[in-house]
C-alpha cells in the first residue's frame, strides 16, 4: 500500500512540472543513456602476484669490490672479463658489465691503431718516439 502512495505521489509531480522543464530532462536522459556504458569498471583478476624488484642473481657490494680489484690486474682481468662475458654462470649484471668493458677496450685498440695509421701517414716518425719512450723507461 506504501508503494501505490509513493507512485501515485510520483505521478501527481511529473503532471506538476511546467512543460519547459520536460525537454530539459527528456535530454539528460538521452545523454545518460547515450554515455552509460564508456565508464565501466575494468576487469581486475582477484590474485595479482607480488613482483619482485631485484632479481635473484643480484651482485652484491663485496662482489663488486672484489670484481673490481681482479679486473685491474693486466692480463688476469683481461681474462677475467672474456670469462665474465660469456659465461652462462654469470650474474646478469655482471655480464652485462664485463661485455660493455670489453667494447671499450676494443674502441681504445681501434682508436690507438687509426691514430699511428694517421700519423705515419702524415710523416710523424712514430717508430723513433716508441724507440726513444723504450729507452728511456725500459
Amino acid at each position: 500500500m506504501a508503494n501505490d502512495d509513493y507512485y501515485r505521489q510520483q505521478m501527481r509531480t511529473q503532471q506538476m512540472q511546467p512543460q519547459h522543464a520536460r525537454p530539459y530532462q527528456d535530454q539528460q536522459q538521452q545523454y545518460q543513456s547515450q554515455y552509460q556504458y564508456q565508464y565501466q569498471p575494468q576487469y581486475q583478476p582477484q590474485y595479482q602476484p607480488q613482483m619482485r624488484m631485484m632479481p635473484d642473481d643480484t651482485t652484491t657490494t663485496g662482489q663488486w669490490v672484489l670484481t673490481l680489484f681482479l679486473a685491474a690486474i693486466p692480463v688476469l682481468g683481461f681474462i677475467l672479463l672474456l670469462v665474465w662475458a660469456f659465461s652462462s654462470g654469470t650474474a646478469r649484471s655482471k655480464k652485462n658489465w664485463a661485455r660493455a668493458n670489453l667494447i671499450w677496450f676494443l674502441i681504445a685498440i681501434i682508436v690507438s691503431i687509426a691514430s699511428v695509421v694517421v700519423a705515419t701517414v702524415l710523416g710523424v716518425p712514430v717508430q723513433d718516439y716508441l724507440q726513444q719512450y723504450l729507452s728511456q723507461y725500459i
